[in-house]
């Protein structure tokens, strides 16, 4: 029962991280029009930030089997590893994280 219980959550956590820039860039571009809430598109945002590079990596080491039919070197995992937290971290500096950017609908405040 406890290996089932661990693959089930290596599993989760592997799809997740695949699936997480879809989910990024939906946060990102259309969030409040899909209907999320502030928060909502704050935790994707912060997934995002964190999990985006383990994500990257993934879909690297996904399509260079599928595709290319060979293994991803180590070094290309780090080049995009590094690259994809160097892309994260302009998107930090640029504001596209500021709070200011969240706007209550109902009310037209902006939050804190």
């Amino acid at each position: 029962m406890r290996l089932i219980r661990s693959i089930t959550s290596l599993l989760t956590i592997a799809l997740f991280s695949i699936a997480l820039p879809i989910l990024f860039v939906a946060a990102l571009v259309g969030g409040e029009r899909v209907g999320m809430s502030p928060d909502e598109i704050w935790l994707v945002k912060v997934a995002g930030t964190t999990l985006m590079p383990f994500g990257a990596v993934l879909w690297l080491i996904t399509i260079s089997n599928l595709v290319f039919r060979r293994r991803a070197g180590l070094f290309k995992q780090a080049v995009v590893f590094v690259a994809t937290g160097f892309l994260m971290y302009l998107l930090l500096t640029s504001g596209v994280y500021s709070t200011k950017q969240l706007v209550n609908r109902k009310s037209g405040i902006s939050a804190p």
